[in-house]
């Protein structure tokens, strides 16, 4: 990860910044926080939220979404929304 710890860092070459996780490492970043911070906020592996961002999990359950966007303060919705 580069020292400014940008989006880029975050997604895998060839996934589109707008997807579930370019959307959920972007509220990350916003927050300040990195992987292992909301890892440990949402008791949830920092392997499988780096698959998340990564685009290597695309399906996700309602109840993982929910306690993502908890997490990050963000109505569920959000996470789900293309970055403008």
């Amino acid at each position: 990860m580069s020292e400014r710890g940008d989006l880029a860092d975050y997604i895998l070459p060839g996934k589109k910044v707008g997807s579930f996780g370019g959307q959920l490492a972007s509220l990350q970043l916003q927050k300040g926080w990195n992987r292992q911070r909301l890892a440990s906020e949402t008791d949830l592996p920092v392997t499988y939220l780096a698959m998340l961002e990564g685009g290597l999990r695309e399906e996700v359950s309602a109840a993982i979404i929910q306690r993502l966007a908890e997490a990050l303060d963000v109505p569920a919705k959000e996470l789900q929304e293309p970055i403008p």
